[in-house]
This record gives C-alpha cells, structure tokens and sequence, in this order.
C-alpha cells in the first residue's frame, strides 16, 4: 500500500494459476484502480479462461512463434506457417498484450535473432514490428528493440544509444518506423475500438503457405475497416490479389 504502483504483473503455471487468480482478487480489492497483467506458461495456453476466472486486466503473450518463423529461411517458412496465424486464435475475447519481452531481446538480440544479411534483418525487423501494432492486442516491447539495438540487452550496460548516430541509418530508420506506427495506430480506431472481441479480426488470406502471404481486415466500432497484408517469403509478389467478401464492392 505503500509504494500506490500503477501496474502489477503477475506469472503463473498452471499448478500455480490459483495462487494467481486469489493475488489478482486481492490486488483489485485493495487497489481497485490498478492495472493487472497476467503472464507466464498458463495465462499464455489459456487466457480466456484465465481471464474469466480472475480478476486480470490484460494477459501478456510473448511473440516467439513469430521470432521463430522471421528467423528461419524464407525457403523453410512454408511449413511453419502457422507460427504467424496461431496468436489470432488466442487474442479475441481477452485482454491481450502481444510482448516482445525480455526472454526475447535478453539472451539474444531481435536483430541476431532475424534471417539474413543485414537488408533481410532490417525487413525482417520492419515485418515483425508491423505485425505487432495491425494484430490484435496491445503492444509491449523491451527496452533497445525499438531501435534496433544489435547486442543482447544487459544491466551490466546502458542500451547501445550511439547506433542512432551510426551511417548505416537502421537505428534511426527502426525508431522513425515504431513513431509512425504509433501515429498511425492512434488515428485509426479499426486497430483498437473492438480490440478484444474476435468481431474486430476477419482473416482475408490465412493458408498461403506456399508463398508466405498473410493478410486480415481489422474491423472498428464504426465499421471503419483497414486490411492489413504480409508478404513474409523475401520475394517480391506483383499482381497478388486479395479476395474476400469484405473487399467486394469497395474502391482500395
């Protein structure tokens, strides 16, 4: 009572998820105004149910199936495809954080952890923090990510802020990029007014493994809609057509 925070995050397994459902209640007893975040192995498997059960805001959901997709190669991403879809299935319904966390960004980098030279990382980079603000969900990124920072992150050290002043420009660029998307999720209620119900997500294109195409409408509370498109296989793809019901009859 003390310390009055603003946040409390609570983690659980699931021989734990009592104890994390009696905190959460008591938590918002004592502190009725303050925001609960419920994250770990049980909140993530199940978070619809966690989140009826107990007194939980949010439940965070680190994106390490689409880690582990960006960093394979392109010619291996089709039979992983999955890894970009299955966070969907899970995100309506619930109060839901897409985290790239510190077991992401802490033991290795998000840029050593990307495929390719060092124009593949950054698109790689690009792709990944795109998905994050169209998906579903609140975004959470560790410190360091949003510039790019090349080392693993250490509390033995400050982030590496001098990569903003290097010639390549990928630190600026990346910083530039999490700024806009921002400015852009702010201005476009499509992206946040039916965050948690699976009516503000409708997958347009989601079994193209073949040529690691992805695409889904977010859909607001004043029927606003914003079609939001991947192309996650490093080649280009002139002429790709979207087709769905929601398009038709629409001017894009």
């Amino acid at each position: 009572e003390r310390e009055q925070p603003d946040v409390i995050g609570i983690t659980a397994t699931t021989p734990l998820a009592n104890q994390m459902r009696d905190i959460s209640f008591l938590v918002k007893d004592r502190f009725p105004g303050i925001t609960t975040i419920g994250g770990g192995a049980h909140p993530t498997a199940m978070p619809a149910e966690t989140m009826r059960e107990s007194a939980l805001d949010l439940i965070a959901n680190g994106e390490a199936d689409w880690l582990r997709y960006l960093g394979r190669d392109p010619e291996a991403r089709a039979a992983a495809h999955r890894e970009i879809t299955n966070p969907s299935y899970f995100a309506g319904g619930a109060g839901y954080v897409l985290a790239i966390s510190h077991d992401d960004a802490g033991e290795q980098s998000l840029w050593r952890r990307l495929w390719g030279d060092e124009a593949q990382r950054e698109a790689g980079l690009r792709a990944l923090l795109a998905l994050q603000w169209a998906h579903p969900g609140k975004q959470s990124l560790f410190m360091g990510c949003e510039f790019a920072q090349r080392d693993a992150w250490s509390h033995h050290g400050a982030l590496d802020w001098e990569l903003l002043e290097a010639d390549d420009g990928v630190a600026g660029r990346t910083l530039a990029l999490v700024g806009e998307l921002g400015a852009q999720y702010r201005a476009r209620p499509a992206l946040w007014s039916v965050d948690d119900n699976e009516l503000g997500t409708r997958w347009i294109a989601a079994d193209d493994a073949a040529r690691s195409v992805y695409a889904f409408a977010r859909v607001g509370a004043g029927g606003e809609l914003l079609v939001c498109a991947a192309n996650l296989s490093g080649e280009e793809r002139p002429g790709y057509r979207l087709e769905h019901e929601l398009l038709a009859g629409r001017d894009w």
